[in-house]
């Protein structure tokens, strides 16, 4: 198959003759690339992922996905995000030994937490989708990081592990809204190198949590201020995603053309339950599922096997 030139802003794509326009041109050769089939074109210096359609009884393309350079506000706004994600998964493993004292239960009862969190964040994860549709990207943004930031001020004005338990099924709720959000968002908008970043500064925060905590224990305060210092930074990151909610809309369509009518959709709607049928699904989601296990697990347990276990 003939790999196609590079073209420039002004010549993406043009379903039928006529003159040139921002989103659409005319391509000569169609014969190399059948209706169905993918190709990438370089526009401007990024890769744009095009597909074969028929249009009106000719063969024509349409964009089906066009990353544009990140706006860098938006872009650093997710890094800190899934920084945030990840700092208070760390603070509970430090943390936990100082909760248990102060609930007086036993330090089995910290499952209860997790599974609370667990929940929420599932549950938040599967209705990202109906939650984008109704309430679009920035508005859930600032939704789920306000809604974590209230999360963490009742961890840290808890009267009682029921409380708490309360509180982390809150945090998997914003967390999973967030997690799920600017993936989906980023995945448009930003494209894949830019997504890998924003997963390595997740990491990122899950290193700071623990010296966040160690650093409030070791100056001899209460572990509760580990967790108002996280949900401070949680509002006002929430508050510079209220902020910036018009400029959170998806860029990822081409704009409509002046020259003629817009593209017509080149997929239908994939339903979940063909989604489910894939073994792939099914086989990725069980690695995820073990790998995330035993992450959380070292997490949590690491700090107290080698502090009171082994001295």
């Amino acid at each position: 198959m003939r790999k196609p030139e590079p073209c420039c802003i002004r010549k993406v794509l043009r379903d039928a003759p006529g003159s040139p326009s921002p989103d659409r041109t005319i391509l000569d050769d169609l014969s190399g690339f059948p209706a169905g089939r993918t190709a990438l074109f370089g526009v401007s210096g990024e890769a744009r992922e095009v597909v074969g359609c028929p249009r009106r009884g000719e063969a024509g393309w349409s964009i089906v996905s066009t990353p544009a350079s990140p706006r860098p506000a938006l872009l650093l706004l997710a890094y800190l995000a899934f920084v945030s994600l990840g700092l208070p998964d760390g603070l509970l493993g430090v943390g936990w030994p100082s909760m248990r004292a102060d609930f007086e239960v036993p330090t089995e009862a910290v499952g209860l937490m997790l599974t609370a969190g667990t929940t929420g964040y599932l549950t938040a994860s599967v209705l990202a989708g109906f939650s984008l549709a109704r309430l679009g990207v920035g508005r859930l943004l600032a939704g789920s990081t306000l809604l974590a930031s209230l999360a963490l001020t009742g961890y840290a004005s808890s009267p009682g592990l029921a409380v708490t338990t309360g509180c982390a099924l809150l945090l998997g709720l914003g967390s999973g809204a967030i997690d799920s959000g600017l993936n989906a968002y980023a995945a448009n908008a930003f494209g894949p190198r830019h997504m890998n970043w924003m997963h390595a500064f997740f990491g990122l925060g899950v290193a700071i949590g623990p010296l966040i905590m160690t650093a409030v224990l070791s100056a001899g305060l209460s572990w509760r201020w580990g967790y108002g210092i996280v949900a401070a930074a949680q509002l006002a990151l929430g508050t510079a995603f209220a902020l910036t909610v018009r400029a959170w809309a998806d860029r990822s369509a081409p704009a409509p053309s002046a020259a003629g009518p817009a593209p017509l959709p080149t997929t239908d709607p994939v339903r979940v339950r063909d989604t489910l049928r894939l073994p792939a699904v099914w086989l990725g989601s069980l690695a995820f599922a073990v790998y995330v296990a035993i992450e959380i697990a070292a997490g949590l347990w690491a700090f107290l096997l080698l502090t009171e276990g082994r001295g």
